[in-house]
């Protein structure tokens, strides 16, 4: 039904009337005038008087829940409101009305901005609804937290937004106490603690003075939540943070939950010596005396990474990127000991750290595609994807060169799933320079690395499964259609065999296949062939392949397992063929496909990886 549009008797401009009967609202001041006069008690007007009563009491309601209702005209740019809106605004209740660009003005910059976009947004018919929390500006001293909430009207061609403003004050303190500290620890969570760091590092940069963080991990937790049950572990990590912060916090030492097992400590005018001392300080505190869990006292350690923040030479990321190398030093020499980065750290491995993050930060990890081809006629049948990162603008690293660093600073899951959208993207949209002359490069199959680290990160992997589930190109064809392989180490199988399958079994779900590579180097190799997950592709361990052409035990070894994956229809694959006479090898062993660079190189990084990035 459509809305007749009446005039306004105090403002003169046009506001909204609905065609179905309205209740007039009682005035602020005189909440009886429109009740009735004692003794008419018709039956219209004992309804009347119940109506009145009702929306006497939904006035009450609305003051003390400090609610206004409003009518914004984004046709005329002007907003109509009861008496409690212009009261939050800071307005008399009486006010006729306000210009929209007067209400803007009342907002501070930031909100300002994110209420245009929004505004534009609903001219633009991108959307029906209005909510942005804001601050309104009332007067020069306070401003006050608001809930602007609306829902669009269009009215006789006329744009309308009908909304309410509820007052935040009193709310937002709780919820910042929620947003910004951790529930299980009662510690700063991870975003509260950042803001300090990088508040810490800004007051360095302008004092010129020292600033240190740390970063904490509790050693071997798992073990102990194997061993007691994760309610221990969690009573556990409650425990120290509790009194870690004590102990810290006599230091002026802040400290956080950085997340699961971690925790990331930070302190002004303090340089990374005293820090590393205040640290293995409360490290032997927690080992000389265990907390105790229902009466049982629970035996556990730290490790620890230290650094200074050097504001004018490096960025907080990079500060904190020290600090975790430092902690992963710390782990890799025994646990239970506190490393700071000077120590720990050589100014080479610093340096590649700093690359990683910010390869991985601005998405600048480099795909190339190196050609597999068919043994027998050596046409192309497969491409693998590999990841490089460009340093100093012209030398490109190959991935062994930097994956220990991407593991230390836990980015390498974030470099795989780079990795896997270039792939998909070129499979989607394939070049026209594809890496195999005469071959489409959507037609081949590729070949995708899938790290231990991205295995430990499901919601990453489920990202990776939304990305296919979404995809333009892939949404459209029917399942079991993406020629993709998923490329895992023969360590991580034999590791973590059930969650493998677990985490990948979505991606078979599209139709993936499965490879192992470095196979050969376990003594059971033969029985992975015989488990639960079903390989396509088997690589052989380049090294066992070249100890092959040297020693006749290592080339029948190698013969045995070629046998046995064919008696099970598994495609077996030769990398690193970097030499004649290992072809001739693998040829006569009757692999099926080979790659290196004596069958064909990696693609040109400078090329575009897919049609689209052309």
């Amino acid at each position: 039904m459509r809305k007749q549009v009446a005039d306004s008797p105090r403002s003169g401009v046009r506001a909204p009337v609905s065609s179905s009967p309205v209740v007039s609202r009682p005035g602020p001041t005189d909440p009886g005038r429109s009740m009735p006069l004692m003794g008419e008690t018709s039956m219209d007007e004992k309804r009347g008087s119940a109506s009145n009563r009702g929306a006497t009491h939904l006035w009450q309601s609305l003051g003390a829940a400090r609610i206004g209702t409003y009518r914004l005209d984004l046709s005329a740019g002007r907003i109509f409101g009861d008496a409690w809106y212009f009261r939050l605004l800071g307005y008399p209740p009486e006010a006729d009305g306000l210009a929209l660009e007067a209400f803007l003005e009342q907002l501070h910059q930031e909100d300002r901005r994110r209420y245009q976009t929004a505004l534009q947004a609903i001219r633009c018919r991108l959307s029906d609804q209005l909510e942005l929390c804001i601050l309104i500006c009332r007067g020069s001293t306070e401003s006050v937290p608001m809930l602007d909430r609306g829902q669009v009207l269009i009215d006789q061609e006329r744009l309308w937004i009908a909304g309410v403003h509820i007052d935040l004050t009193g709310v937002v303190a709780p919820l910042r106490q929620l947003a910004s500290h951790d529930q299980l620890t009662g510690l700063l969570s991870r975003h509260g603690i950042w803001r300090l760091v990088e508040q810490a590092h800004h007051h360095a940069q302008v004092s010129q003075r020292d600033c240190a963080i740390a970063l904490l991990d509790i050693d071997h937790l798992k073990d102990i939540n194997d061993m007691h049950g994760t309610v221990v572990g969690d009573q556990l990590l409650s425990a120290l943070g509790a009194r870690l912060d004590a102990h810290l916090r006599l230091q002026n030492i802040t400290i956080g939950r950085w997340g699961g097992d971690e925790f990331l400590a930070i302190a002004t005018d303090t340089n990374e010596a005293a820090l590393v001392k205040h640290i293995d300080a409360a490290r032997q505190m927690i080992t000389n005396e265990p907390p105790r869990i229902d009466g049982q006292a629970i035996q556990v350690t730290l490790s620890a990474g230290v650094t200074t923040a050097r504001p004018l030479m490096d960025s907080a990321e990079q500060a904190l990127a020290r600090a975790d190398l430092a902690l992963y030093r710390a782990k890799k020499d025994g646990c239970n000991r506190v490393h700071g980065s000077s120590l720990s750290t050589d100014n080479r491995t610093m340096s590649l750290a700093i690359l990683v993050q910010d390869a991985v930060r601005m998405a600048r990890v480099t795909p190339v595609f190196q050609p597999v081809v068919r043994l027998r006629d050596r046409q192309p049948v497969a491409e693998e994807a590999f990841s490089r990162i460009m340093e100093n603008g012209s030398r490109l690293l190959n991935a062994s060169a930097f994956i220990e660093v991407a593991l230390q600073l836990k980015l390498l899951h974030r470099i795989d799933q780079m990795l896997f959208d270039a792939a998909l993207e070129r499979i989607a949209y394939p070049p026209a320079n594809a890496v195999c002359p005469g071959k489409d490069a959507g037609s081949l199959l590729t070949f995708v690395h899938i790290s231990e680290d991205l295995i430990r990160h499901p919601a990453t992997l489920n990202e990776m499964v939304r990305t296919i589930n979404e995809h333009p190109e892939f949404a459209a064809r029917s399942s079991g259609m993406l020629p993709m392989v998923l490329v895992l180490n023969e360590h991580l199988v034999i590791k973590h065999r059930g969650m493998v399958a677990d985490s990948l079994q979505p991606m078979l779900d599209f139709g993936c296949k499965l490879s192992i590579t470095g196979y050969g180097n376990h003594d059971s190799a033969l029985e992975l062939l015989h488990q639960d997950l079903a390989f396509s592709f088997l690589s052989f361990d380049p090294c066992l392949v070249q100890k092959a052409l040297e020693s006749d035990g290592a080339r029948a070894a190698l013969a045995r397992m070629q046998q046995a994956a064919h008696a099970l229809g598994i495609t077996t694959i030769a990398k690193q063929i970097q030499n004649p006479s290992t072809l001739d090898l693998v040829v006569d062993l009757g692999l099926d496909w080979g790659q290196g660079y004596l069958l064909g190189v990696p693609t040109d990084p400078r090329w575009p990886h897919s049609a689209r990035s052309c």
